[in-house]
């Protein structure tokens, strides 16, 4: 064992990545591994296409938040199915038809502006 190593050990090492991060020591999970993982969590893979610009909007404001974007969106559409389950619980009825501002097109790459003029429009 390196010196370096018996320096960094503790929790503080593998959050602060000194620990478990070297890419000569990462392999893939094997597939029976990754499958019992999904299971255990009950995810499903799904495939979607989205608008680049909402991609764009949730991999910044993961960023931001030091998340991983997809993390992001699980939590976000989590939180709108519980909030809606909640709404039709009260008798509230669910419109379809109502219709929704659509965000414009905007990245982050193309207007360095963008999270201080989203920022301001949601204050």
């Amino acid at each position: 064992m390196t010196k370096k190593v018996k320096e960094a050990s503790g929790i503080e090492a593998w959050e602060s990545g000194a620990l478990g991060m070297s890419e000569e020591h990462a392999q893939q999970a094997p597939e029976n591994l990754e499958k019992a993982i999904d299971a255990a969590l009950e995810l499903q893979l799904i495939s979607i296409r989205l608008p680049k610009h909402l991609i764009e909007g949730f991999k910044y404001i993961a960023g931001v938040n030091n998340i991983k974007y997809q993390t992001l969106m699980r939590q976000v559409l989590d939180r709108f199915v519980v909030s809606e389950l909640k709404n039709m619980a009260k008798g509230k009825p669910v419109d379809s038809r109502k219709k929704h501002e659509r965000t414009a097109p905007v990245s982050s790459e193309k207007d360095p502006d963008f999270p201080q003029r989203e920022s301001r429009k949601a204050a």
